[in-house]
C-alpha cells in the first residue's frame, strides 16, 4: 500500500487512503477528524464528535464523511423531525406524519402502540390497493390451476407475509433500492406507505366472490379481509442513517426516552383481480 505524509503530520507518521496507521499517531488524528466540518467556536476534545457520540453504529469507513448538518442534540433532531411532518403533511402522507409525530411527543411505547385514526385507516385501505390486488393474483395464480367455473367462492390468502414498499427514486433514492437489499417478494412503489411503514407484515383472508370472463381470462372480485402490522423505529446500523432525518431519529431512541411502538390496521375491501390460469 503507497502510504504518504502530510503538513498535520509529523515524518514517523504514515496515512493509507484517509486513514493513518501509525498508532502513536491515532489520537492527534481523531482530535483533527473530530473536529472536522465543526464551527471552530465549538471545537473541543470531544474525540467522537464527528459520529455524534456514536463510534460503533455510525460508521465511516471511507473516512470522508461529515455530520455537518445533521442532529447532535435532542432539540435539533426534534427541529429535524418537525420539520418532516410538515413536509409529510404537505404532501398528503398524513398516516406517515401522524406516525412520526406520536414518536417525537413521546407518547409511543412497546406497551403504548399507535391507534390509527379513521383517517389513517382510509388512506392505508387505497394506497395499499396495488399491493393487496398484487399478492391476491399471484396467489390465485399459484394454487394449482383452478378451472373458471370454479373460481367462485375460491378462498385466497396469506399469513404474516412480510412486504416492503419502497420510495420513487426522485423523493428517496435510498428508499427506491431499498428493496434490492432487503429482498422480500412482495414489493411496491408508493411514497406514503414508505414512510409509514418501509417493510410491515400482511395477512389476507379473502375469498372470491365473483367471475366475469374477459378476452380469454377472467376478472375476479375478491373481498379480502386485511391486516398490516409494524413497529414505528430507527434502528441502529442501518445504511439509512445517513439520511439526515432517519438520524435525527435515531439519535432520539438511542439518547432519549423516545421508544418504539407498534400500530396495527384492519380492514376489508373488494379487489379487482385478473385470474388467467
Amino acid at each position: 500500500m503507497q502510504t504518504t505524509t502530510t503538513k498535520h503530520e509529523t515524518s514517523e507518521s504514515r496515512r493509507g487512503g484517509n486513514r493513518p496507521d501509525d498508532p502513536q499517531d491515532m489520537q492527534a488524528f481523531l482530535r483533527r477528524f473530530a473536529l472536522r466540518g465543526r464551527d471552530p467556536a465549538q471545537g473541543d476534545e470531544n474525540l467522537y464528535r464527528y459520529c455524534s457520540d456514536e463510534p460503533i453504529d455510525a460508521t465511516d469507513p471511507s473516512g470522508t464523511f461529515t455530520l455537518l448538518g445533521y442532529a447532535e442534540t435532542q432539540a435539533e433532531a426534534l427541529q429535524v423531525l418537525r420539520g418532516t411532518v410538515a413536509r409529510l403533511r404537505g404532501s398528503g402522507w398524513n398516516f406517515a406524519a401522524n406516525l412520526l409525530e406520536y414518536f417525537i411527543e413521546g407518547k409511543g411505547s412497546p406497551t403504548t402502540p399507535y391507534t390509527l385514526t379513521k383517517g389513517d385507516v382510509d388512506e392505508v385501505k387505497e394506497q395499499s390497493t396495488n399491493m393487496v390486488g398484487k399478492i391476491i393474483s399471484y396467489e390465485l395464480h399459484h394454487t394449482g390451476g383452478i378451472a373458471s367455473s370454479t373460481l367462485k367462492g375460491s378462498v385466497v390468502g396469506i399469513v404474516n407475509e412480510h412486504v416492503r414498499w419502497n420510495s420513487t427514486a426522485s423523493e428517496s433514492f435510498g428508499g427506491s433500492v431499498q428493496g434490492e437489499v432487503t429482498g422480500e417478494r412482495f414489493q411496491d412503489t408508493n411514497n406514503a406507505l414508505f414512510y409509514a411503514y418501509g417493510g410491515a407484515d400482511i395477512t389476507i383472508d379473502g375469498r372470491v366472490t365473483g367471475v366475469v370472463k374477459k378476452d380469454g381470462c377472467c376478472l375476479c372480485t375478491v373481498k379480502a379481509n386485511v391486516t398490516i402490522s409494524d413497529t414505528f423505529a430507527f434502528p441502529a446500523g442501518a445504511a439509512r442513517q445517513w439520511v439526515k432525518e432517519y438520524y435525527a431519529g435515531y439519535l432520539l431512541q438511542a439518547r432519549s426516552n423516545y421508544q418504539p411502538f407498534s400500530h396495527t390496521v384492519r380492514f376489508t375491501k373488494e379487489y379487482q383481480v385478473p385470474y388467467c390460469g
